[in-house]
């Protein structure tokens, strides 16, 4: 059975990459890659000083595993990475408390949904 989720879960990646997603540009210090990534967002607390809740919302996008590449070497999203969307502006990755910059958007960790903050 599990092999027909992963079937599953594979098609729907490549909807996502054929119809959802746009060209970005992922970059790490002077390396750059171009990559199709779909905007999402996710949503998180943050426990301030005495007591209060802070709620907020960042911007994230998912980036098929197999095409986060830089120089013929795979990569995980890190903080302070670049995604440049044409016409849109430059977003930064970002650490959020608790959960890290990123993390697998599928069980079969095909996709990765990385956490980011507008900057330019």
């Amino acid at each position: 059975m599990a092999d027909l989720l992963q079937k599953g879960l594979q098609f729907l990646e490549s909807q996502r990459q054929q119809h959802m997603a746009e060209e970005v540009t992922y970059q790490r210090g002077a390396d750059t890659v171009t990559v199709l990534a779909t905007f999402g967002k996710t949503e998180y607390e943050v426990e301030a000083s005495e007591g209060i809740t802070v709620g907020a919302e960042v911007i994230d996008f998912l980036i098929a595993a197999t095409e986060l590449v830089i120089q013929d070497q795979p990569i995980q999203p890190r903080y302070g990475d670049q995604i440049i969307v044409a016409g849109q502006g430059t977003y930064e990755v970002l650490d959020l408390p608790g959960a890290g910059c990123w993390r697998y958007s599928d069980p079969y960790q095909m996709t990765f949904r990385i956490h980011t903050k507008l900057v330019a």
